[in-house]
């Protein structure tokens, strides 16, 4: 009973992991496999390389039933996320159209969008433009 009971929880971890010490390099696959080999088979993972040593890591339950969902980069799995109406999305790069039409198909009932990018968009007029300059 207690076993059928942690298997119908819905699951949302968010984690940052400092990586200077581990043997191996820290992947998705790897956690999703570890998952799965605990008999987790519902869930999805987001890994994100913050910096050389730093990974920040999202772990949820499938379906997903949050309203949110804490900061995804230019990758995150192609699955449709029914009841986030809020997010968050950061990066280092800039982000690209295909990009938003991603967003606009897995985050049907969005209401804001706050976004984050080190790199500035840039527009192909602008680039256009000040290739020109004389």
């Amino acid at each position: 009973m207690r076993h059928d009971f942690i298997h119908s929880l819905s699951i949302l971890v968010h984690t940052y992991i400092d990586i200077r010490d581990l043997s191996l390099n820290l992947s998705r696959e790897h956690i999703q496999q570890t998952l799965i080999n605990v008999g987790q088979h519902n869930t999805a993972t987001i890994v994100n390389y913050l910096s050389t040593y730093t990974v920040e890591c999202s772990i949820f339950s499938l379906p997903f039933v949050f309203d949110f969902v804490r900061p995804l980069d230019n990758i995150f799995p192609d699955i449709v996320f029914n009841y986030v109406t809020y997010l968050l999305v950061q990066d280092n790069d800039a982000f690209k159209h295909e990009f938003f039409v991603r967003i606009a198909r897995s985050f049907p009932l969005l209401k804001y969008l706050r976004i984050s990018n080190i790199d500035p968009q840039i527009s192909a007029y602008m680039k256009l433009t000040s290739n020109h300059i004389q």
